[in-house]
């Protein structure tokens, strides 16, 4: 009989100890859920802000792009005018020569 009482304090403790552990698991396992679920929470904060930068950046090259377009033109422009006036420099000055050299 002293073997039973012995037994089954022991077999109480066994099982207080289970329940002991599985609440603690328990609370574990929903801290880490809690602490995923903060870190789903940052991740897909930093994919919003990443998705709002890449389409900040996108509108810039397009600004950008038509700003080189601009330029391009501008440079093609230049470059016609420049030729047009050392022609004509190139010109006048063969005339001075000719008027001097006679």
């Amino acid at each position: 009989m002293a073997e039973e009482k012995g037994y089954a304090a022991g077999r109480a403790g066994l099982q207080d100890a289970v329940v002991r552990l599985e609440t603690a698991l328990a609370a574990r396992l929903e801290g880490e859920k809690e602490g995923s679920d903060a870190q789903v929470a940052a991740l897909e904060q930093d994919l919003a802000d990443l998705r709002a930068e890449f389409e900040a950046l996108r509108a810039e090259n397009r600004r950008l792009n038509g700003d080189l377009i601009d330029a391009r033109a501008d440079h093609a422009a230049l470059e016609e005018v420049a030729d047009a006036v050392g022609g004509r420099l190139d010109t006048t000055i063969e005339q001075i020569r000719t008027m001097i050299g006679g």
